[in-house]
């Protein structure tokens, strides 16, 4: 076998959350492309707007969501209901040289109130809703003029008060904050990892930040120098067992494992048990399965033999007396990141 340079172990840790910090980076790009191309900023930093601003370009800006201060509202007698109950109350109100439809909510209209001398809040702009065509119709009877009469009169956008407040906002603005926040914490973390590999989560088997550095140290001269077994990804030298995969890392001291067992989970199609592969399991004493990396039957038994006889103590093979002796053993619970 080759012999490992010094920081064989720190360069795999690195290595592999150099391959996945791609993926908070992407995460973070197409926020930021969101951001731009969708009316998301807008939500988190609302616009103010005098009364009597041009629509269409704040709409063409993708500033649709605005707060605004409007005054002498006037109801039009219609309202815009969904499954059944009312949604708002449409009110039309002066805007520069022309008016604009007003949708308000019911509790802040008191229920379609026929005059409202101000409003404050906070509205969604919304060019052309879908009632837009029956409103219009509706007022133009009203006011005996025909639509296009009406159309010159009237802004082509709504201002729309339960959409500026809406959950539906609350719920994109939420799922927005999370993902950023997944994204640039999973970032600085991967970063902290690469850089200082001690601190990453596949050296919490080794103890607090001092003894991890010390315990990694040793574990990486001991598999520099010649490691007692070897299997693909797997090794286990005088003290340690050490898995450095694709899949994950882990440095495991040999007087902490507490169970080692092989195991297939039975799969079923239309029926019938499909032919799968046994897993080898190493089990420490924080009760989190470490699953190796695939590999020959003999290679496995190998390493079940060796890790046996290194530990006297270790629990081999999977039953229900293994698995309630194990449990005694275990001293914490926490969550291996692999």
């Amino acid at each position: 076998m080759p012999r490992r340079h010094s920081d064989y172990i720190r360069k795999n840790i690195s290595g592999y959350y150099r391959l996945r910090i791609i993926c908070p980076v992407i995460l973070i790009a197409v926020l930021v492309a969101l951001s731009i191309i969708t009316p998301i900023r807008s939500m988190y930093h609302t616009r103010e707007v005098r009364q009597g601003a041009s629509l269409e370009a704040l709409y063409d800006a993708n500033e649709i969501y605005v707060n605004a201060a409007l005054t002498d509202l006037n109801f039009t007698g219609y309202t815009n209901e969904f499954l059944g109950r009312v949604r708002g109350y449409y009110y039309y109100a002066a805007w520069d040289s022309r008016y604009v439809i007003v949708m308000l909510s019911p509790r802040d209209c008191e229920q379609g109130n026929p005059h409202i001398d101000s409003i404050r809040g906070a509205f969604q702009i919304i060019y052309s809703p879908d009632d837009f065509g029956t409103l219009f119709t509706n007022l133009a009877g009203d006011l005996q003029w025909n639509s296009d009469g009406l159309a010159d009169h009237l802004e082509s956008f709504l201002l729309s008060q339960p959409d500026g407040n809406g959950i539906g906002r609350a719920v994109i603005m939420i799922l927005y904050f999370a993902a950023s926040l997944y994204g640039i914490i999973n970032l600085l973390l991967y970063i902290l990892y690469m850089a200082d590999p001690v601190r990453s989560p596949f050296c919490a088997e080794l103890g607090d930040y001092r003894s991890a550095k010390k315990r990694l140290l040793e574990a990486e001269e001991e598999l520099a120098t010649l490691p007692q077994l070897a299997s693909d990804d797997t090794y286990i030298t005088q003290n340690y067992f050490i898995e450095l995969s694709e899949e994950g890392i882990a440095i495991v001291p040999l007087e902490d494992i507490v169970w080692i067992y092989k195991f297939a989970p039975q799969k079923l199609l239309f029926g019938r048990l499909l032919p799968v592969d046994e897993n080898l399991y190493i089990v420490p004493r924080d009760g989190n399965p470490i699953k190796c990396p695939k590999s020959r039957a003999n290679d496995a038994d190998g390493i079940i033999d060796y890790l046996a006889e290194a530990n006297h103590d270790i629990l081999v093979g999977y039953n229900e007396k293994n698995r309630l002796e194990a449990k005694k053993k275990y001293k914490r619970r926490r969550r291996r990141h692999i």
